[in-house]
């Protein structure tokens, strides 16, 4: 079969689709992502659909069109070059409702001057027209400094001025036949590039009669020279002419521009090189060296070239270049691993072998790896391809360090070094491989071959002198809307026989968190996190110090002691994996800064990295937090607030009672002018007022009232207050308008779990988070949030997009995650699902959007914190 058939200009709109793409793993072009574009049906009766491959993608995608009746269809990858930007997609015509479409023909007849038109997606639109004069047939491919710049062709150009989402658009000519493909533009101008068809339809044709394809290259990138080019290099004009004699179409030659590193050819070729022949045949253009190759893939040919005026020939054998394209990945901890392939190769100057990171993701990620990483080694074991590296991957047990020697592709020549540890059991781990002509690539699971968790061996020997300790924290997912993976800072031991630990609240910010702790005679454990503080930058950690030798008075007492002015302190701090100590003098008294207010001190030294002060008895004093952000501060924690979180957590509670009003002092004076009643001997000082009531709370309190008593007890301090909340009703007397009122206040419990179940639904990271929210049936007090949203997932591919949570799916009201996951847990690929949302940044604006599910590369998840620990389960729940 022929391409053939002749398209009028009225069905020109009916063969053209819109494209909408998902990438949903990283590649060697860069990371996830979604796109639009444009594409044309070349075969009606088996569904074919020519674009460019840069929306096909070499990395596996998920990929619908939309005809010109606004029905979508799925698209399934058939074909897509190894060098050229161009590919096939097929879909189903049977599916196609109502709509009969003609195919457009396509011609590799092209003139200068010729009036053309793009039918496309131009700039996102449904449809485009957009009329311009074809003006070189000679461009050389541009160069885009990625693995999509084409090579060894010629482009066209015309000033259309076209925009994104045009892509993969046909270049019609007045016969509406198709002389090339749309591929790119320069932004900067109305230039336009486009693929010849001269270099597309021989492959298609083959396609189109079910015809084996075959691809060969020298690993060898070559530019034209034009024949006056050439005289700056001796040609004269005798020279050219017995040139032009033995190719009478050309006017140049093919020159050498770059030799793939360890290639056949890169200890025969040079640059610079003129090209004369392959085996005796005269190569005057791209398209005739691409043919002749193309015959020859894993046969050795004889390369005639000219250099320095001297003919010489070669014998090189042309490689396969679907052999040289990376059609598969390793998906290990979250990092995506793939081959290395020509295009990368010829990038970097590198050889085309070996295995890099495309995506660090959460595993490499915590050590800071980047992309364009070249694995060498794992356990000093060399890496060549991805069956190696997964067996590497299968023996290393769960919390085991595992070393890592690799090197940038654009750094080559310098290796470095890491050691990791293995958290990949929160995680998806297979090895996948491209299937074109299937919708999804086939995935075999990566399994250990111990699951047992790795023990440490710990040397117990040694005496702990410090009680500072350091912490280092594994995020697994990116909750509360934080996408960081690795955390490290500080902690001190406060209880050496139950194994307690006080850190950051910023430091761990979620009970879903692999923690490693460390002590200064050099033992490393494994540590729970069972407490953070609703409101203070605290967390409580338990780790089995058991057994561990303590030096005297390292471990200072937990307690509700409060210092003097001036009363000298002890600061215990560490310094760039340096214990050390120094007096400091308890200072004045300040306010917290923060979304909760409290009481806190200055004290005449406060190391940026975490610190806590013992008095002479060694009792703890305060604690000063190292890290903080716009909601919790890093102000010294006193003794008071500290003592009641550890004794809450001693005693078995749960969780916490606060008030979420906003509380702030005001002067006596203030006071008075607040309605405050003068009397003869009363305490002239600060009062605690309601600078900002939470309205939505419905505690109670209104803004501008002042707390006098709390449960019948003069209020002194904000720190009392924080203490006094112990139960879901507070009595207090406050001022309001002048007057004294008893109340009742509404608190509201915080669990120290912070989350107890994470949802991953379409690609986003989905938990509760108290918070009430205005809906169209009443305030509710728990937001389902959908925070951080993968690229290329279903979610973000709907372009939900800002803070919100979850008002309904499919018309049925969503209060908890649990309704939630009850709703999608039978969500089948391809379904779409009817999101509505609160947008949290347009005051509780409700938000509809579309999602299409797609549970094999992006399945539904749910990570549920039980007594034996987290939990992960697969949707069907």
């Amino acid at each position: 079969m022929s391409i053939s058939g002749f398209v009028n200009a009225n069905d020109i709109v009916d063969a053209v689709v819109n494209i909408e793409f998902n990438k949903v793993r990283a590649w060697d072009d860069g990371y996830n992502s979604s796109g639009v574009g444009t594409g044309f049906v070349i075969d009606a009766e088996r569904g074919l659909i020519l674009t460019n491959k840069h929306l096909l993608n070499v990395a596996p995608v998920i990929a619908f069109a939309e005809f010109s009746n606004k029905q979508t269809i799925q698209l399934i990858p058939v074909y897509r070059d190894p060098v050229h930007d161009f590919g096939v997609f097929k879909y189903d015509p049977s599916a196609l409702n109502g709509l009969s479409v003609e195919p457009i023909e396509l011609s590799r007849q092209a003139v200068v001057g010729e009036s053309i038109k793009l039918y496309g997606n131009d700039g996102g639109e449904a449809l485009s027209i957009i009329e311009g004069v074809l003006s070189r047939l000679d461009r050389p491919s541009p160069n885009y400094n990625s693995t999509n710049s084409d090579y060894n062709t010629f482009y066209f150009q015309a000033a259309l001025g076209s925009s994104g989402g045009s892509s993969g658009s046909p270049i019609l000519n007045e016969k509406n036949q198709a002389i090339a493909l749309n591929a790119g533009g320069r932004r900067d101008t109305a230039a336009a590039f486009f693929v010849p068809m001269q270099m597309i339809v021989p492959t298609i044709n083959k396609l189109l009669n079910n015809e084996p394809i075959t691809r060969g290259t020298l690993q060898t990138v070559f530019r034209f020279e034009p024949y006056n080019q050439l005289r700056k290099i001796g040609w004269d004009d005798a020279r050219i002419k017995l040139s032009k004699e033995s190719m009478p179409q050309a006017n140049g030659l093919l020159v050498v521009e770059q030799i793939a590193t360890d290639s056949p050819a890169d200890t025969k070729l040079q640059v610079g090189d003129l090209l004369l022949s392959l085996d005796e045949q005269v190569i005057p253009d791209f398209f005739t060296l691409e043919s002749y190759l193309n015959e020859h893939v894993g046969q050795t040919i004889k390369v005639t070239v000219e250099r320095a005026s001297t003919k010489q020939s070669f014998d090189i054998e042309v490689s396969d270049l679907f052999a040289l394209l990376p059609d598969e990945y390793i998906e290990y901890g979250d990092t995506i691993i793939i081959p290395i392939g020509l295009a990368t190769a010829r990038l970097f100057n590198v050889a085309a072998t070996g295995v890099m990171v495309v995506d660090p993701g959460r595993l490499f990620g915590s050590q800071n790896i980047r992309p364009l990483a070249k694995i060498d080694e794992v356990n000093g074991k060399p890496i060549e391809n991805l069956e190696q590296l997964a067996e590497q991957f299968k023996s290393i047990q769960d919390g085991e360090k595992f070393s890592l020697r690799y090197r940038y592709l654009y750094d080559a020549s310098n290796q470095e070094y890491k050691q990791i540890r293995d958290y990949s059991k929160w995680f998806n781990n297979q090895h996948c491989q491209s299937e074109l002509g299937e919708l999804l690539w086939a995935c075999t699971a990566i399994s250990k071959v111990n699951d047992a968790p790795y023990v440490n061996k710990v040397n117990r020997k040694n005496t702990i002198t410090s009680p500072i300790v350091d912490v280092e924290v594994f995020r697994p997912l990116a909750v509360n809307m934080s996408t960081d993976v690795t955390r490290r800072g500080h902690g001190v031991v406060v209880d050496k026989s139950d194994g307690l630990i006080i850190a950051d609240k910023t430091l761990i910010d979620s009970t879903l968190s692999q923690v490693q702790v460390i002590l200064n005679n050099g033992v490393s454990l494994p540590a729970e996190v069972l407490a953070i503080h609703p409101y203070l930058n605290m967390v409580l950690l338990k780790a089995p110090l058991d057994g561990l030798r303590f030096g005297k008075k390292v471990v200072p007492k937990v307690s509700d002691t409060v210092p003097t002015e001036d009363e000298e302190l002890t600061l215990k701090s560490k310094s760039f994996f340096k214990d050390f100590t120094a007096s400091v003098e308890s200072g004045w008294p300040t306010v917290a800064n923060g979304a909760v207010p409290f009481d806190s001190m200055e004290i005449s030294k406060v190391p940026a990295a975490f610190s806590i002060y013992v008095d002479r008895k060694n009792r703890l004093v305060a604690i000063a937090p190292g890290f903080s952000d716009t909601r919790i501060s890093n102000s010294v924690i006193p003794a008071p607030l500290i003592n009641r979180f550890v004794k809450s957590i001693e005693a078995g509670d749960d969780g916490l009672f606060e008030l979420k009003d906003r509380l702030d002092y005001i002067s006596y004076a203030q006071a008075l002018e607040f309605g405050l009643q003068e009397i003869e001997g009363q305490a002239i000082e600060r009062k605690v007022s309601v600078s900002k009531a939470a309205e939505l709370e419905q505690s109670g309190l209104k803004s501008g009232d002042l707390i006098l008593q709390v449960a019948g007890k003069a209020l002194t301090s904000l720190n009392q207050l924080h203490n006094s909340v112990d139960a879901s009703e507070l009595a207090v007397q406050v001022l309001r308008n002048g007057s004294p009122e008893n109340l009742a206040l509404k608190t509201k419990f915080s669990s120290f779990k912070e989350l107890d179940e994470v949802l991953v639904w379409g690609g986003s990271i989905i938990h509760e988070i108290p918070l009430n929210v205005p809906t169209p049936n009443g305030v509710i007090d728990t937001c389902v949030r959908i925070g951080v949203r993968y690229f290329g997932a279903p979610i973000y591919a709907a372009k939900a997009s800002g803070p919100f949570c979850v008002y309904s799916v499919d018309g049925v009201l969503v209060k908890t995650l649990a309704q939630l996951k009850a709703l999608i847990s039978g969500k089948a690929f391809g379904e779409y699902t009817t999101l509505k949302v609160i947008n949290l940044d347009k005051n509780y604006r409700l938000d509809e959007y579309r999602v299409t599910e797609e549970t094999y590369y992006w399945p539904t998840r749910a990570f549920t914190n039980t007594k034996i620990g987290w939990v992960i389960s697969k949707a069907p729940f």
